[in-house]
């Protein structure tokens, strides 16, 4: 029996084990280590017992089914050693394997002496509480193991702990106490199982020999290192999933559309007389203009443009008024045949299904007649906003050429203004030098005179 793995618990005298959590197998391989010829075992509330030299001769699948049947567990399937119709589970849980199983409530836990080759670990008072341990951090792989003997080295310590799993470092401090860091998380769970143990080195009764081991959890900063290394690589898996489904989900990007050019121009022109790539043509021109593309030097080509798709659309409206109008043609023969086929077959009757044919040709001639005029209504229409659209242009031509001609005339009379204003100034500079002239002179003839 693992020191570490079962906890035996009963009434005095009888070898129990608690088998909720261990498979048939397992209990079977218990009961043939035992001597005793009858073994009695509690199993959830229900007992039940095998005599072992019947059980020594009955086949394991027999005696498999016979503890299932006494567990009243059903759907279990001795081939898989397992239950079937059980969800699977977490081996984390306590009491199902790595973890101890947490001792019951109303029944007090029995420990056992733990022999090592230099120490030997002797269990608590059952009556006692339990050893109080501090809340776990997060990520806990270390643990504080205080009350060592005093004479206990670090080699003492690792054959005591290293039957809860891999140690991958032990610092053993002058006092008597140590930190012992494990390779996995659940070892620190079967570590504190030990807390509460009284240690004693050898055969020796001297005080520096034994001590009582108290196991606890520790803050270590690796630990929490590991833990939060951890925490980031899910957080950017789950982040990684998480685009790699947007991206999944995100529908496709358009294809992106060039920006305008003469010469990518011309050759939008030309598919847009391209049937096959005239939708493609289209939106490109479109893109161009919602851009703002269109100015004054690209101006004629851009109406060339749009004009050419006009003439397009216009085509495909009237290839679809033919279609139609073949549509229409091709269903009233179809009718007309099926009413000489029905009106041959059925002749009672022939008379009033005449009428009814004759109304419905005179229903379908209004019909197209009322097409026809509503056809008629859209050309005029059409041919009525052309001629709008060339008036507006034409206007606009020359509301554009009397603005012209008459910046063009204001331009001429500011030049003339201009040029008036000069010769003003050319005469007024001219006069102010005669007068200049006729001062000096007169300053002369007066300078003279007084001499």
């Amino acid at each position: 029996m693992n020191n570490l793995g079962m906890v035996p618990v009963g009434l005095a005298g009888q070898q129990l084990v608690t088998a909720s959590s261990k498979l048939v197998n397992g209990i079977i391989t218990v009961l043939i280590q035992h001597k005793e010829e009858l073994l009695h075992y509690e199993v959830r509330g229900v007992p039940f017992g095998i005599s072992l030299p019947a059980m020594e001769s009955t086949p394991v699948t027999t005696i498999a089914d016979h503890l299932a049947n006494s567990i009243c567990v059903p759907g279990f399937d001795p081939s898989l050693s397992m239950m079937t119709g059980i969800t699977p589970i977490n081996p984390m849980i306590p009491g199902m394997g790595l973890v101890p199983p947490p001792p019951p409530t109303d029944v007090p836990v029995v420990k056992e002496i733990i022999h090592c080759k230099s120490c030997t670990l002797f269990p608590p008072n059952p009556n006692l509480p339990p050893p109080s341990t501090r809340e776990r951090p997060p990520g806990c792989k270390t643990v504080f193991v205080g009350g060592l003997p005093e004479n206990a080295t670090e080699e003492i310590i690792q054959e005591v702990f290293e039957q809860c799993g891999d140690i991958t470092a032990i610092r053993k401090s002058k006092k008597n106490f140590c930190h012992i860091r494990f390779a996995e998380e659940f070892m620190v769970d079967k570590a504190i199982y030990l807390s509460g143990y009284r240690m004693r080195l050898g055969s020796s009764t001297d005080k520096k020999d034994s001590g009582r081991l108290h196991v606890d959890f520790a803050q270590a900063r690796d630990d929490f290192y590991e833990w939060e290394c951890k925490q980031r690589m899910l957080a950017r898996e789950e982040r990684h999933r998480r685009k790699m489904e947007e991206d999944r989900l995100r529908p496709p990007s358009p294809p992106a559309i060039m920006h305008y050019s003469e010469h990518e121009a011309a050759l939008l022109a030309e598919k847009l007389k391209d049937d096959s790539k005239f939708s493609e043509a289209i939106t490109v021109l479109l893109t161009w203009i919602e851009r703002g593309e269109v100015n004054r030097r690209s101006a004629n080509q851009f109406y060339s443009m749009v004009q050419s798709a006009n003439s397009h659309v216009r085509r495909l409206m009237n290839e679809k008024a033919a279609h139609e109008q073949e549509m229409e043609q091709a269903k009233e023969s179809f009718k007309n045949a099926l009413t000489g086929i029905l009106t041959q077959c059925y002749l009672p009757g022939r008379e009033r299904r005449g009428e009814e044919r004759r109304g419905e040709e005179r229903r379908g001639e209004e019909r197209r007649g009322e097409r026809e005029e509503r056809r008629g209504e859209e050309r005029r229409g059409e041919e009525r906003r052309g001629e709008e659209r060339r008036g507006e242009e034409r206007r606009g031509e020359e509301r554009r050429g009397e603005e012209r001609r008459g910046e063009e005339r204001r331009g001429e009379e500011r030049r003339g203004e201009e040029r008036e204003r000069e010769e003003r100034r050319g005469e007024e500079g001219e006069e102010k030098k005669r007068k200049g002239k006729e001062n000096r002179r007169k300053k002369t003839y007066l300078i003279i005179d007084e001499f």
